[in-house]
């Protein structure tokens, strides 16, 4: 009876992560799409230069623009969490650290 109740009581916490879940899996198929889709863009305009059907200034200008949108696709607010997570777990072992180090002080 209590696992019931459980469950029900839960259920809105339960279907609130399971629609972060899904909404974070819909954004990284979407980032892996344009990754390819950028990729793609990249590589033929590579077989441009090397058919001599763009000029070595026009190829500069645009692999520049792609590689900076496969750059801004790196940095995107996943990565930046999982950065900030780490460095929060950084500054947890500092804090036990400086603790250890102030126990045996004394």
């Amino acid at each position: 009876m209590a696992f019931i109740l459980d469950d029900i009581a839960l259920s809105p916490i339960k279907g609130l992560l399971w629609i972060a879940k899904e909404l974070e899996q819909a954004a990284e198929r979407a980032r892996g799409d344009e990754r390819e889709r950028l990729t793609r863009e990249l590589r033929g305009l590579y077989m441009q230069l090397e058919t001599g059907r763009i000029e070595e200034a026009e190829f500069e200008q645009r692999e520049g623009e792609l590689l900076d949108a496969l750059d801004a696709l790196e940095g995107t607010p996943t990565a930046d969490a999982e950065a900030r997570v780490d460095d929060a777990g950084e500054d947890i072992d500092e804090h036990i650290d400086e603790e250890s180090d102030e126990e045996e002080d004394r």
